[in-house]
């Protein structure tokens, strides 16, 4: 999204207020804030990092960025917009729509130099404070591959990589949004995926992007019980999510960096 507002020259002319949709809501506040745009104050903070905020431009025009469209959904609350979000029923996904994500993914890590690399130990860090946080068992930053998803950190995983077909952050690269399988035995969609099995029933995942904002992974929590993920737990770890972006970003400046001084 590019949007320029330029003031008029007339010495009468008032600032104007405009309400702007944005589907990626928190990418575009942190792109305002980092060029040094105002920010006049947060609206609303609500859940999976999608605020909701006003800022004024350099000339002083009050903007209104919203995280949906006035009309959608029927116009229901925000909260109970969002809620809606866990238990939509477009995915899983067909293995074409995977295998299509996948690809994109694997080009967009060409430029990480990433896969099957030692990572820095602060990758491993989020991955533990992530699972210990919120009780879980397991928690993981996945990279999808053309044909695997690789572990870029794991907390109580033992596994290096995945097979594709059993990824289920792959679904979430797909959705571009976050997925949460509160019991996977229960959920009828689930039922015959591959990840399905006895110690695994619980499933949260957050996408993660290249700069380009190709999906390229997902930093997950798993469980081997039900459980039930609130809002706030989601607005929590969607702030995970974002430090886990700020770190392959820096692994991306790395390797943009050895290429051209080696």
């Amino acid at each position: 999204m590019r949007l320029v507002i330029k003031q008029a020259a007339q010495s009468d002319f008032e600032r104007s207020s405009v309400t702007l949709f944005c589907v990626d809501a928190v990418f575009l506040h942190d792109r305002l804030r980092t060029r040094g745009i105002r920010m006049k104050g947060q609206l609303t903070t609500k859940p999976f990092g999608l605020p909701n905020f006003r800022v004024l431009d350099l000339d002083g025009n009050d903007l209104h960025f919203l995280n949906r469209p006035a009309n959608s959904l029927h116009n229901l609350p925000l909260e109970l917009a969002t809620e809606q979000n866990l238990v939509r029923d477009d995915y899983p996904f067909d293995e074409s729509v995977i295998r299509q994500t996948a690809e994109r993914s694997h080009q967009a890590l060409e430029e990480y130099a990433i896969l099957d690399s030692l990572v820095p130990a602060a990758f491993h860090a989020l991955t533990e404070v992530a699972a210990t946080s919120f009780g879980t068992d397991r928690s993981m930053i996945t990279l999808i591959d053309r044909n695997r998803q690789w572990y870029a950190s794991q907390y109580g995983e033992t596994k290096s990589e995945t097979a594709l077909t059993c990824s289920i952050c792959a679904h979430v690269a797909t959705a571009r949004a976050p997925i949460v399988i509160r019991d996977m035995r229960r959920d009828k969609r689930w039922a015959d995926h591959p990840t399905v099995r006895d110690d695994f029933r619980f499933y949260c995942g957050l996408p993660l992007f290249s700069k380009s904002r190709t999906a390229i992974g997902a930093l997950c929590l798993e469980d081997r019980r039900p459980r039930r993920f609130s809002s706030v737990d989601m607005q929590a770890f969607s702030s995970l999510g974002v430090i886990a972006n700020c770190m392959l970003e820096k692994m991306r400046l790395y390797a943009k960096i050895e290429k051209c001084c080696p």
